[in-house]
């Protein structure tokens, strides 16, 4: 088969092929990619008005569960990726990024073969990018626009103005362009991150109707650097968890600023927290979605700095490759934090 044909052949047929004839079909796909090289998304700007028009005009409210958790949900992220290939490149812990996998061969076929083997769906460039992170390498993973919307939606008044130290990969600023938000600053390190946000919010401001849309601001240096005079009645982010996640080996990044964890601790995680304080107008809330290791220090700081326990959300993290839609497999999740400043 060549390459068109496999990527329209249905996995059933695929999977129940000879030994021989799936190593044929998976030497057929290295040949493609190698020629023209990752499956990055494509820019689709259909799909970017359509899931722009989606998210705007979803019930947040719904994302919401017994005891505190939040539901994952996919709306908004395809067009949030489509801006950020580097993700495919960035390295977590230890372990080989999606980009490291694609590049040997070796790596490429098992993951391929895998694939195939325990495939539920054709095996097209979307499925390749899933391949990818899912056998033999660790990939990051962007904030979910949907659980950004419910933020604003719920801690930030109509009209206000929010300030997101951490841009990342532009899963909040989503949130707030589809939400009712009047203005977003965002503020980070990572040049390629800085320039995907940029081109991102452009194709929304294209998307948007009426030309009524939220006025946003971006600033391409560590928030410890950022110095503001503005106050916002929202500061909300996901910030680095420590060295966890290697967003790009620019100096900038905290990790390389603050290579011991004590140290990065005092200088980057207690100044953003710090900062948040300050910026905030009285009432307003900061919001902060942390990780291990850094989660119970996150919280200490916070409860010092603002006087008072932050109430606690838990957002859901996917299930792992093969659990499908389960209903007995219990999800992992992240703490939401959420401090209000009563001054």
């Amino acid at each position: 088969m060549n390459y068109n044909e496999i990527i329209n052949t249905h996995y059933t047929i695929l999977e129940s092929l000879p030994e021989e004839e799936i190593y044929n079909v998976v030497t057929t796909l290295i040949e493609h990619y190698r020629e023209y090289g990752f499956p990055y998304f494509e820019i689709d700007k259909n799909k970017i008005k359509k899931e722009y028009k989606s998210l705007s005009k979803s019930d947040s409210s719904k994302i919401e569960l017994p005891n505190n958790e939040l539901q994952q949900g996919m709306l908004g992220l395809a067009t949030c990726n489509m801006f950020h290939p580097e993700m495919y490149s960035t390295h977590c812990k230890s372990a080989k990024s999606p980009m490291d996998v694609f590049l040997d061969d070796k790596l490429f076929r098992v993951a391929l073969i895998k694939r195939i083997k325990y495939n539920d769906r054709n095996i097209n460039p979307s499925c390749v990018r899933r391949t990818l992170t899912a056998f033999g390498a660790q990939a990051v993973s962007n904030f979910r626009p949907s659980i950004a919307k419910w933020v604003y939606q719920k801690y930030c008044l109509s009209g206000g103005k929010v300030l997101d130290p951490c841009m990342g990969y532009g899963g909040r600023l989503m949130g707030a362009f589809c939400s009712h938000v009047s203005s977003y600053t965002g503020v980070d390190p990572n040049q390629d991150a800085f320039n995907g946000n940029k081109n991102l919010y452009q194709s929304l401001v294209d998307s948007a109707e009426n030309n009524v849309y939220p006025k946003m601001n971006f600033y391409n240096l560590p928030f410890e650097d950022f110095e503001e005079v503005e106050k916002y009645n929202l500061v909300f982010t996901s910030p680095p968890y420590f060295n966890i996640e290697k967003y790009s080996n620019e100096e900038t990044q905290s990790y390389l600023r603050y290579p011991l964890y004590s140290k990065w601790r005092d200088k980057f995680l207690k100044i953003l927290i710090s900062k948040s304080f300050e910026y905030l107008e009285n009432g307003g809330y900061l919001v902060l979605n942390v990780g291990k290791p850094v989660d119970e220090d996150t919280k200490e700081i916070g409860s010092s700095i603002f006087g008072r326990h932050p109430e606690v959300y838990h957002m859901r993290l996917s299930k792992l490759l093969g659990q499908g839609n389960k209903s007995d497999v219990s999800h992992k999740t992240e703490p939401i934090f959420v401090w209000q400043k009563l001054t």
